[in-house]
């Protein structure tokens, strides 16, 4: 939950520049509880950790809110 930082940066075909956030992996959430979030971080086999809330969501916020939804 580290804080996101720029990254590499190319111009875009239409001239527009992009800027890759580095410092970002995928973690998935797998539970709650008051004040925190529960997630399976798969870096350096980190397994189950628990992130406060309000630094899991500035994250998010970060990151451009992205996130993925897995149905069965």
């Amino acid at each position: 939950m580290r804080e996101p930082n720029k990254g590499d940066s190319w111009y875009l075909e239409n001239g527009e520049v992009f800027v890759w956030t580095a410092g970002e992996h995928c973690m998935v959430l797998v539970g709650e509880d008051d004040s925190g979030y529960y997630l399976l971080d798969p870096y350096k086999s980190n397994g189950l950790v628990r992130h406060e809330k309000s630094v899991a969501q500035t994250r998010y916020n970060q990151m451009g809110s992205q996130s993925a939804v897995l149905l069965k």
